[in-house]
């Protein structure tokens, strides 16, 4: 992998990054998680967040008209300074894990977050189909991952899971189950778009288009804080 020709370039700059996300800390991150990240993707299209300027990103999905796979030999290629987020799509009718994305609004409290993955955990327990629970950080809540002991279809499973969500008397109460956009900023919606063929969702151990870190918080999520998932100097 390259090193930035231009390591100091800011990509971006918010409320966790005052100083702003240099391409040289995009970097060190990247060629320290390749052996994690192309274990995530696996042989699975993905699509790239480039920052071509401060915040400004751009969608890259085909190279050559073709889908991006990442891999061994084409990683330095495609991961540069710029490459701040990293998704993964969906394949068609062999969906290995339900992806339910915890978007919360902004008058959402960290708390109130934690509680409703809790909630989408306890309804994983009671669903035989899986075999083991994730939890990952997003930009501004959670991805809940309930892997599969078999593969199903894509809108089967979807199917299934808004069921089992629904049914759930304080979920149905308390979050709303859609793969819609959510609007309203005082609302937790349980996204299942990520389930979908084509659906994405952020690569395990990449940056989040936020900068944040997608780490997996599934043993310390009720410890977790948003600022454990800044990088500083390249380093976590």
């Amino acid at each position: 992998m390259g090193i930035p020709k231009n390591p100091d370039t800011i990509v971006i700059q918010n409320e966790y990054y005052p100083s702003g996300l240099k391409q040289r800390q995009v970097w060190n991150h990247y060629a320290r998680y390749k052996n994690k990240i192309l274990a995530e993707v696996g042989d699975r299209p993905i699509l790239l967040f480039i920052f071509i300027d401060v915040n400004t990103p751009i969608i890259k999905r085909f190279y050559k008209f073709r889908s991006i796979k990442l891999n061994d030999e084409n990683y330095s290629y495609f991961i540069t300074g710029r490459t701040v987020s990293l998704s993964v799509e969906q394949e068609g009718n062999k969906l290995r894990y339900f992806c339910v994305d915890v978007d919360a609004g902004t008058n959402i409290s960290e708390d109130e977050k934690k509680v409703c993955v809790l909630n989408v955990l306890r309804v994983f327990r009671d669903i035989k189909l899986i075999s083991r629970v994730r939890v990952t950080v997003s930009a501004n809540g959670y991805h809940v991952y309930g892997y599969l002991k078999r593969p199903l279809k894509n809108d089967e499973a979807v199917y299934f899971l808004r069921e089992r969500l629904q049914q759930d008397k304080f979920v149905r109460k308390n979050y709303r189950v859609s793969s819609r956009l959510r609007k309203d900023e005082s609302v937790i919606n349980l996204d299942l778009t990520p389930m979908y063929h084509r659906g994405s969702h952020t690569v395990p151990w990449a940056f989040n288009r936020n900068g944040l870190i997608c780490m997996d918080v599934t043993k310390n999520i009720q410890r977790f804080q948003r600022k454990d998932a800044i990088v500083k100097n390249g380093i976590r």
